[in-house]
């Protein structure tokens, strides 16, 4: 009998609540639960998202309030078209700024989106001159 992680389980869970959990870090494990539409994180104790959140492709809604964040991750600008409501308030954001995160959803997708372009293009630019030399 093949051993699982019981996440297979889970695989059409499509709602998640774990605030109030004293969380420092979000599980790993949760990209693979790939059918969440909403997931909700408020009330803990998080620094800092994983990249790996940005699988979580049919994600509409995210809430994140009050958790201990200074910065989000650019791969989040991955879930741009799926992303309605994204939750901060009561971080203390740092990237994006604040002027952005208060300008709302599509705002900072696009903040995120534009510094992973920027960041993208600025491997590249290196790579490229690495290659010439």
């Amino acid at each position: 009998r093949a051993e699982s992680s019981g996440n297979e389980n889970l695989q059409h869970l499509e709602y998640l609540n774990a605030d109030f959990n004293f969380l420092t870090e979000v599980p790993d494990s949760i990209k693979t639960l790939t059918s969440l539409t909403e997931l909700s994180l408020k009330n803990n104790r998080i620094s800092e998202l994983l990249p790996g959140l940005a699988t979580l492709t049919n994600l509409k809604k995210l809430y994140l309030s009050n958790n201990t964040l200074t910065s989000l991750p650019l791969e989040l600008a991955l879930l741009r078209t799926t992303l309605r409501k994204l939750d901060l308030e009561g971080n203390t954001l740092l990237m994006p700024p604040r002027h952005i995160c208060a300008s709302g959803v599509h705002a900072i997708m696009k903040y995120l989106e534009d510094m992973l372009l920027s960041k993208t293009s600025l491997s590249l630019e290196v790579v490229g001159a690495k290659l010439e030399e």
